[in-house]
């Protein structure tokens, strides 16, 4: 009979490969026979309007001072746009953007000064605008 010598990594793999199948069947076993349940953290109930939630009280040394708020200017902002809606038929140029492409159902127009695009629906003629006409501050 003759005895195999075996290599210093050889016998390190093997060991490791032990190692994890041992883990594997360890965590196969064990959860079969576990009768541990998952606890699973869950959101605070929301008050309803028949309960009131509890008013906390504040001592004086704990009020915090009020902050001012800075004013907000409203800058006289239009309530729509006066861009058309509907246009009825294909155009060459609708608000400074160039007819692009179509397909059986949409005309796409192109600006490619911003790359803004228009999109118009044949059937219906509806017309969809990637920006607005005049950006305010906030837009």
């Amino acid at each position: 009979m003759k005895i195999v010598k075996l290599k210093p990594k050889t016998i390190i793999k093997l060991i490791l490969f032990l190692i994890v199948i041992a883990g594997f069947l360890y965590v196969i076993f064990q959860s079969g026979e576990s009768d541990q349940s998952i606890n699973v953290p869950t959101a605070p109930a929301v008050p309803t309007e028949e309960e009131e939630p509890a008013e906390e009280t504040e001592t004086p040394d704990e009020q915090q001072p009020e902050v001012e708020q800075p004013e907000q200017v409203v800058a006289d902002v239009p309530t729509a746009e006066e861009r058309p809606e509907t246009i009825a038929s294909k155009q060459q140029e609708i608000d400074g953007h160039s007819f692009f492409m179509e397909n059986n159902f949409l005309e796409l127009y192109l600006n490619e000064e911003n790359l803004s695009l228009i999109v118009r629906e044949k059937a219906t003629g509806a017309v969809m605008y990637s920006t607005v006409k005049e950006p305010i501050e906030r837009n």
